[in-house]
């Protein structure tokens, strides 16, 4: 591929730092067309440090976040469709660099947050980059691949670049897996490269020769780090060492000179994901995918200290020390920043959430609510887009995942199922817990529409039906041969549909949990189900990418609707039953005549799959849930999908 370099004075929707002064005011940053506000800033992946410490970049799934490193404030949003998964300050902190998965390097001015350059060679992931520290050259790793004779051969390479004319230097090969970590010594004499394939390759910058390699480690190097005085290679790494299902997840410390394992550290449960050196030298910082982070001695491998966090439940993907030596800041799906000498939980960066797995508007549209993997609850207020309360933090409710939500039907109580703690009911105005219904493995809730009712659908292939007024279980419906992922009742109470992971749909009498008759149609997983208001159709959504409408009377299908180009997760009918919404795996909503079942739109915003979607009371507002950490609400009027009143 030929190598194109781009020198662009970003125009579109790219403002300067000074611009944005109030912080207040991120959730209209950069928003998509037809969007009202954005809650929630993403889930974080990297974090970075300016080398004059004035800045903190985050890379999250809306864009990259810029704050002021002493206050903390939002400075910009350097907006973009896709993730950013690699990230780095030029030595001299004039230059921001991100890396995205189509193979684009993007350079960023620090000064005014105006695009710069862009380099692209490859249309694959940039996993990692870095500077040389004369900041003469930018190191790139990639993640690539071919596909041959029905299989996808992957390979690594690594680009070093010239940050300021974008021509390419070396393109350094040698890896048979990705490199996913790259580490230059402090003198820039040698840069170290580690990949999927086990190998740690010591590479002479000057010339692309290869110098050395270590290839003692079995699996993926996620991770390498130089120590202040290049004596010392760090690596971390985490491999299945045999059938029995033990891994070794430890961290190597090498000789840099004669490439001899001088220390072995052990201690972390999973995939290591980072490895930092203080300022000082002294402390080497060192995180995992199951959010473990632990401070070890740099000379010695000693274990220092582990740091208790509780935010960062999808695993904590990056560390970065400050400048100053003072913070240690870490990200997964949160961002925390932490005393780097005591070890002190010091503060969380708010507005970064975890993947959101369902989403709930209260029947008077003032509340929206959000759940996720992180255990939390998060209640925000629609029209200002404050947080208002977080349910789940306390220590005896734990942190677990949280699969679903359900309002009551008179607003006063939210339901919130999970795998572990079962199904929670809170007061919706105070945040206090009621109640706690005896279930576990929950996937799916549903209210009756008279409230009396809790439905809740689980792993072990069940229905069951709570009474909301004892907590006690009132039936288990029994049919499905697999998980029950979605659940929805007739807006007359009278019918209980339940979907499956078989792609089964079963349709109960909600009285008597007898079982009424079986819709099978869909080939794989129904993750989605929804009544229309008059009640005469069921909608279901699968994991075959297909939306079906079927006769709620007689079961008979009605039509299909086609044109998702990834599973569908999540469906809502417009409350006057003129709409249908659907939100898939690539975070495209596709808006449909419920009636027809024709197209009408597709709203594009979300990076990741779009786990839930509901609308506000008056039908005005779409607002959709996802696993990139947003709620996004989408104003129909201006999309010209409802009519405007008069």
């Amino acid at each position: 591929m030929k190598t194109t370099f781009i020198l662009t004075i970003l125009t579109f929707g790219m403002f300067a730092f000074v611009q944005h002064t109030a912080a207040q005011d991120y959730q209209q940053w950069h928003l998509p067309e037809g969007v009202k506000a954005r809650f929630g800033k993403g889930t974080a992946h990297k974090v970075q440090f300016s080398p004059d410490n004035t800045q903190l970049a985050v890379t999250t799934t809306t864009g990259i976040w810029i704050y002021d490193a002493e206050t903390l404030q939002e400075r910009d949003l350097l907006a973009g469709s896709e993730i950013a998964f690699s990230l780095v300050y030029s030595p001299d902190g004039s230059t921001l660099v991100s890396g995205y998965g189509d193979g684009e390097i993007r350079l960023w001015d620090t000064r005014t947050g105006r695009l710069k350059h862009t380099f692209q060679q490859h249309t694959k992931q940039v996993v990692s980059l870095l500077y040389s520290p004369d900041g003469s050259t930018l190191a790139s790793g990639y993640s690539t691949g071919e596909y041959r004779t029905g299989e996808i051969l992957e390979f690594g390479e690594i680009h070093l670049w010239d940050p300021s004319t974008g021509k390419l230097q070396h393109t350094l090969k040698g890896h048979t897996k990705p490199v996913y970590s790259l580490a230059y010594s402090p003198d820039g004499s040698t840069l170290a490269s580690g990949g999927g394939d086990g190998k740690i390759q010591l590479w002479e910058p000057d010339t692309g020769q290869l110098k050395r390699t270590h290839s003692e480690h079995k699996h993926a190097i996620y991770s390498l780090a130089y120590s202040l005085d290049g004596s010392t290679l760090a690596s971390g790494y985490g491999v299945y060492i045999n059938p029995n299902g033990e891994w070794d997840h430890t961290i190597h410390l090498w000789d840099a000179r004669t490439g001899e394992r001088k220390h072995t550290l052990v201690g972390h449960t999973n995939v290591i994901l980072s490895l930092v050196y203080s300022s000082d030298g002294t402390t080497l910082a060192s995180a995992d995918a199951s959010g473990m982070i632990r401070l070890w001695n740099a000379n010695t491998g000693a274990l220092k200290q582990t740091l208790a966090s509780t935010g960062h439940n999808e695993g904590t993907s990056s560390l970065a020390y400050s400048p100053d030596g003072n913070t240690l800041v870490s990200a997964g799906s949160e961002v925390q920043l932490w005393d780097a000498h005591t070890g002190k939980h010091k503060r969380t960066l708010t507005g970064h959430t975890a993947s959101i797995s369902s989403l709930a508007y209260s029947p008077d549209s003032a509340t929206i609510s959000t759940a996720g993997r992180d255990g939390m609850i998060r209640l925000w207020e629609t029209n200002t887009g404050k947080l208002k309360r977080v349910l789940g933090t306390g220590p005896s409710t734990g942190r677990t995942n949280v699969s679903s939500l359900a309002y009551s039907p008179d607003g006063i109580t939210l339901a919130s199922g999970d795998w572990d703690l079962g199904i929670r009911l809170w007061d919706a105005n105070t945040g206090k817990q009621r109640q706690t219904l005896n279930a576990s493995a929950v996937q799916s809730l549903a209210y009756s529409p008279d409230g009396t009712v809790l439905a809740n659908g689980n792993s072990r292939s069940e229905v069951r039906l709570w009474d909301v007024h004892t907590g006690k279980l009132k039936q288990t419906l029994r049919g499905h041969t697999k998980q029950v992922y979605a659940l929805a009742y007739s807006p007359d109470g009278t019918a209980l549909a339940s979907g499956d992971g078989n792609g089964v749909i079963h349709l109960w009498d909600a009285h008597t949990g007898k079982h009424k008759r079986t819709l099978t149609g869909h080939t794989t997983y129904v993750f989605a189900l929804a009544y229309s208001p008059d009640g005469t159709t069921l909608a279901s959504g699968s994991r075959d990418r297909a939306v079906y409408l079927w006769d709620a009377s007689t079961g008979e299908s009605k039509q299909t609707l086609k044109g998702h180009t990834n599973q569908v997760y999540s469906l809502a009918y417009s409350p006057d039953g003129t709409m249908l919404a659907s939100g898939d795996g690539d975070g495209m909503i596709r808006l449909w005549d419920a009636h027809t079942g024709s197209y009408k739109q597709t709203l594009e915003g979300h990076g990741f799959n779009v786990s839930s979607l509901v609308y506000s009371a008056d039908g005005t507002i779409l607002a959709s849930g996802s696993e990139d950490g947003t709620v996004l609400l989408w104003e129909l009027e201006q999309l010209s999908v409802v009519p405007k009143p008069k």
